[in-house]
């Protein structure tokens, strides 16, 4: 059978019937959404058109589409949203029809649905720093600053959501971007591990052309000021014929610290949990400015325990006691829930000199 065409609506065959189409859909354009895609496409002016039939899912699935004609005429843009579709890439057919049996012929377009997958590899904004910037003595509360890198593409803001203490108003403050390096947090509560005083954090995206915004996962992040109510630190020399000499006369046994010399305790980034967390000062040294050179690391255990961990350029590493000789103590460093106290046990080992100091220390929220 030989087909010739005579116009866009009309098909003869060779032996002189004619087969009548109503006009197609054109200009079809797809918009990605979360699990659904918006459909866009005009229809001619063939004043015959009544409803545009959308499949997808090889013809399986399919939903109608009325449509209304200006009584003007002419070309008339229409559109639909298709929701219910798992992630990944639809082919969808369109065509018009009506009540008569009449029909036009197919227009294609292929469409991307977003879903757990996609969403799953969207990340929070990254974080340069965060740090307390004051501590209120009396409320136990903190104003805290986060300074924000570049974020990735397509991220158009970030939600931070905490709750202020002691009164537990929730906040949400919107960051966008570019406008916002920073963000200034106030009556941040300041105990450790507590649901009520942790920062949460989600980013926004909206890739080109989607109708929906998407989130990412939210990022918990949290600091507390901790004070050292007791310390002490002995150190020991370990020389060439692996004689241990106890002692080191630069440094005193024992060392206090004021109320004001705290040490700040927050979250590592990036990270979903907050197992990991770093601290700015150890035994009774002054604190960190530099974190890229300098680290000192707590790691959380499910049995309350805690791994020490730390570096300071070449000149010194931390770690538990109890590895390197029998006479470390075997004691390890421990967090108690309840009380949120610390009571830590760690070394310093002196890279050149193999002076080896251990550090005893407990520490109470502030």
């Amino acid at each position: 059978m030989v087909f010739v065409a005579i116009s866009c609506n009309e098909i003869r065959t060779d032996w002189g019937e004619e087969q009548t189409y109503l006009g197609r859909p054109d200009f079809l354009k797809s918009y990605p959404g979360a699990g659904r895609v918006k459909l866009t496409w005009y229809q001619n002016a063939d004043p015959k058109i009544e409803t545009t039939v959308i499949y997808w899912n090889l013809r399986q699935d399919s939903i109608v589409q009325p449509f209304n004609r200006n009584p003007k005429g002419g070309y008339q843009k229409d559109s639909v949203i298709v929701s219910g579709l798992d992630e990944g890439s639809h082919t969808f057919e369109l065509m018009n029809r009506n009540q008569y049996g009449e029909k036009s012929l197919f227009s294609t377009v292929q469409g991307e649905a977003y879903g757990s997958s996609y969403i799953g590899r969207l990340r929070v904004r990254p974080i340069g720093s965060i740090r307390m910037t004051s501590f209120n003595d009396v409320e136990k509360n903190a104003s805290v600053k986060i300074n924000w890198n570049a974020p990735t593409a397509n991220c158009v803001g970030t939600i931070v959501r905490y709750k202020k203490f002691p009164s537990g108003e929730e906040v949400h403050v919107r960051v966008t971007w570019p406008l916002a390096t920073s963000t200034e947090l106030e009556e941040v509560g300041n105990r450790l591990f507590h649901p009520d005083d942790m920062i949460y954090l989600t980013s926004l995206y909206l890739p080109a052309g989607s109708i929906d915004t998407l989130f990412s996962a939210e990022l918990k992040e949290q600091i507390v000021s901790y004070k050292p109510i007791a310390g002490s630190r002995k150190s020991y020399y370990a020389n060439n014929s692996g004689q241990v000499i106890e002692g080191d006369p630069n440094h005193p046994d024992h060392y206090s610290l004021t109320p004001n010399d705290v040490k700040y305790i927050w979250t590592t980034m990036p990270q979903a949990n907050i197992n990991l967390m770093d601290c700015d000062r150890f035994g009774d040294f002054a604190p960190f400015t530099n974190f890229t050179a300098n680290l000192f690391r707590f790691t959380f255990n499910p049995d309350h325990t805690v791994d020490m961990s730390g570096y300071g350029g070449t000149s010194y590493t931390i770690s538990n006691t109890g590895g390197a000789f029998s006479w470390e103590p075997k004691t390890v460093s421990v967090y108690n829930p309840e009380t949120r106290e610390f009571k830590m046990i760690y070394k310093r080992t002196l890279n050149a000199t193999r002076i080896i100091t251990i550090f005893e220390e407990t520490l109470v929220p502030r």
